[in-house]
């Protein structure tokens, strides 16, 4: 597992903010949403990211229930895309505005 990640940190831009090398190095990443909240979520709660077949595409953010309780902003849409298709198991939370992802795998034990 561990020579796959490096693999992929090849890859990796280097941008400050980039969302997958942050997981990759930590486990953990974080992105903030700006757009409005159907529901705001005071504990973190898991969510799930889908695409819509609507033009222009979409990438909302859907509670367990199955309510889309946001849509992640276009600017973090390639941030996003990155991490879903990095093929990591990644568990995606919500809490507020902040849409976390961790990657059970890597995160070191505590």
């Amino acid at each position: 597992m561990a020579r796959e990640v490096l693999d992929l940190l090849q890859f990796i831009r280097a941008r400050r903010n980039n969302v997958l090398r942050s997981l990759l190095e930590t486990g953990r990443a974080q992105v903030t949403l700006r757009s409005e909240l159907t529901i705001s979520h005071q504990t973190p709660e898991i969510v799930y990211i889908s695409t819509t077949t609507d033009a222009p595409s979409e990438l909302q953010i859907v509670s367990e229930s199955g309510l889309a309780v946001a849509v992640v902003d276009v600017d973090l849409h390639a941030d996003v895309d990155a991490v879903l298709a990095s093929g990591l198991d990644i568990v995606i939370t919500m809490q507020g505005h902040d849409l976390n992802f961790t990657a059970p795998e890597i995160v070191a034990p505590d």
